[in-house]
């Protein structure tokens, strides 16, 4: 049993978790770049013409950025 300082310090701590950045799923990726909120997505996606909107407004914005 020993403290938490001297695991942190010997590096004995176990687990699967891997070192660096976290891994971004493609769920972000998509808020991201549409710059909306889940729960607003979600609605977007129930009005088709909305969403069409949407998709269209994000697909021009990417060609003008490259």
């Amino acid at each position: 049993a020993d403290s938490l300082e001297k695991t942190l310090m010997l590096g004995k701590i176990e687990g699967r978790r891997r070192r660096g950045r976290q891994r971004t799923r493609w769920l972000d990726g998509i808020t991201d770049s549409m710059d909306v909120s889940l729960s607003k997505l979600q609605e977007m996606v129930k009005d088709r013409e909305a969403w069409r909107v949407a998709v269209h407004g994000v697909a021009k914005s990417q060609i003008r950025l490259s």
